[in-house]
């Protein structure tokens, strides 16, 4: 699929039961990105680094709004350069407002 992520996520409404990013951006905005396209129920598993905590922390207005939860953090090292991986499980726990998620500019300008 070639599109924009925020376009295809409108367009593919409820569709996914678990969606994935890594290294693309901070944890508000990519959830705000995939929040549409993934069903009631399904995840969203976000792959970050050693300031995952943080990201946690700045996320917490747009896990609300958005109707997520984070379920786990699972930690890990990298064996060759002992480098802090943690995968967020987040599940959708209900519909998203169909406002969101906004265009591009505006997710970047302003993030939840």
């Amino acid at each position: 699929v070639c599109d924009r992520a925020e376009i295809y996520s409108k367009e593919n409404k409820e569709k996914f039961d678990i969606a994935t990013a890594r290294a693309v951006s901070k944890l508000n905005i990519l959830l705000e990105i995939a929040s549409q396209m993934i069903k009631v129920g399904g995840y969203f598993v976000a792959l970050k680094g050693r300031i995952a905590e943080e990201e946690i922390e700045q996320a917490k207005f747009a896990l609300k709004l958005l109707n997520f939860k984070i379920e786990k953090n699972k930690e890990d090292r990298l064996p060759s350069e002992e480098d802090k991986r943690v995968n967020i499980f987040i599940r959708k726990m209900g519909t998203t407002n169909g406002k969101y998620p906004r265009n591009y500019s505006q997710i970047k300008n302003r993030p939840l």
